[in-house]
């Protein structure tokens, strides 16, 4: 008996193929695949994200340049009434000369300040250049007044990534 119990272990042994081991390997290669993959989509989206952000950051870069303009007493350098070309005033906002430090990532904005349209003390509407272009209420009937267009572009740069955005408003200066 001992004899035939050795012949039929062996025989079982000798059938058995590696089949569990084959399913194993491909089980481990989809799962790693699947990893791969969603590691790939998580950077795809934390580029995504930080792109966004830096977008912003460059916006409101520019925004703030365009606060400093309607600031109270505003450094900044118009043009001379009747101008054509705008009067850029370069990295007018800079996060490193605000804040006395190096931010990072660093933002700043640059400043054109363009020109639109004057209307003299005691001019008429209709006599001057803003008859079309110019609505403003609330000044004093013998007020004059000259109209910018201030355009700010926002810049955010990094090491990797770099944004822009731009943003424009328009500012009256009161002359009496």
């Amino acid at each position: 008996m001992m004899i035939t119990h050795r012949i039929t272990s062996e025989s079982t042994r000798s059938t058995q193929k590696g089949a569990a081991l084959v399913i194993a390997l491909i089980l481990l290669t989809i799962i790693t695949l699947l990893s791969i993959s969603a590691m790939q989509s998580s950077i795809l989206n934390t580029r995504i994200a930080t792109n966004h952000q830096f977008k912003e950051m460059s916006f409101q870069a520019a925004e703030n340049a365009l606060a400093k303009v309607t600031a109270p007493n505003p450094e900044v350098q118009v043009p001379n009434v009747g101008a054509t070309i705008a009067t850029p005033n370069p990295n007018y906002f800079d996060s490193d000369d605000e804040n006395n430090l190096n931010q990072t990532p660093r933002l700043r904005a640059n400043l054109n300040m363009g020109y639109v349209c004057h209307i003299g003390q005691g001019q008429s509407l209709p006599d001057s250049d803003c008859a079309s272009s110019v609505l403003i209420s609330g000044f004093p009937p013998d007020s004059g007044y000259i109209s910018y267009l201030p355009t700010a572009t926002g810049y955010v740069g990094g090491a990797i990534t770099h944004a822009q955005s731009t943003t424009r408003s328009q500012v009256v200066q009161m002359t009496q």
